[in-house]
């Protein structure tokens, strides 16, 4: 099989937010992304996955936020131009990530198509004030180079 048609050397995991357990309503905030590492990607997706919750009323949104500053120093709100799904009515961009305590054992995922090189995943609780757990990964796809000599 060639390299392109590989999915596995087109994209590359990278832990956003490690698997947390949140008692409270702290943000979590991922890890900046750089999307110009390894090879240079094209496409970013946040997957969100939940575990069990002991609190099914809380909620919990989420923001992407995205910069040239390696520190994101200069981090803005991503439009919801630059989401995927790209929703009709901006005001729910967020809410194809966002979940609640009912979500228990689910996925969660939105994609980032911007052209800024930094850019990091927020998940905000709210009404939480018991055990949550969740994890959020980072997907990198579509190197603007393909990776040589690894299981070719």
């Amino acid at each position: 099989m060639s390299a392109e048609l590989d999915l596995h050397s087109q994209v590359i995991l990278t832990s956003g937010i490690d698997i947390v357990t949140v008692f409270d309503d702290t943000p979590q905030v991922s890890a900046i992304i750089d999307t110009e590492s390894d090879n240079g990607y094209y496409s970013l997706e946040f997957l969100t996955v939940t575990g069990t919750f002991d609190q099914p009323a809380a909620t919990f949104s989420v923001v992407v936020e995205h910069g040239d500053d390696a520190a994101l120093a200069d981090a803005q709100f991503v439009d919801p131009q630059f989401l995927l799904p790209t929703p009709t009515d901006t005001t729910i961009a967020y809410q194809v990530a966002s979940f609640t305590g009912a979500d228990v054992n689910t996925q969660r995922r939105i994609g980032y198509i911007g052209k800024k090189r930094y850019v990091r995943y927020t998940v905000i609780p709210a009404g939480n004030d018991a055990a949550a757990v969740f994890t959020v990964v980072a997907m990198l796809g579509n190197p603007r180079t393909l990776p040589t000599g690894e299981n070719q």
